[in-house]
């Protein structure tokens, strides 16, 4: 889902949701998120208020993940002082025909090659 601040300088964030169904059992530790040219900090979507990077899973079961991948607006005259930043820009580090890859350890660092995305209307904040 892309949301799209209201006020003059805010920056363009587009959020991602990912549900993956686990073929083994292992230890998940999120690492990160590449999408748009950028990455950004890959989080676990659990039943707790906290934000984990870590979980155990057994085979079958569905992983929640998401991220945000925050684009600054080229507004440079917001006239509030307020700097928005974009999350770092990275290259994909593997081949991926939809351009969202996750990374995660398992033991060795690992990717993941997110190939089926369902895209929402944009969201325009007053």
């Amino acid at each position: 889902m892309v949301m799209m601040g209201g006020a003059a300088g805010s920056p363009t964030i587009t959020q991602y949701k990912i549900t993956l169904k686990v073929q083994r059992s292992f230890t998940f530790i999120g690492d990160s998120a590449f999408a748009e040219g950028r990455m950004d900090r890959l989080t676990i979507i659990s039943d707790t208020s906290a934000n984990m990077q870590n979980i155990k899973l057994k085979r079958g079961q569905l992983l929640h993940l998401t991220f945000s991948i925050v684009q600054a607006s080229d507004n440079g005259n917001n006239n509030t002082g307020l700097v928005f930043s974009s999350s770092p820009l990275a290259a994909v580090p593997i081949a991926s025909k939809s351009g969202v890859v996750i990374r995660y350890r398992n033991g060795q660092r690992r990717y993941f090659n997110i190939v089926g995305i369902n895209t929402q209307l944009p969201v325009y904040a007053p």
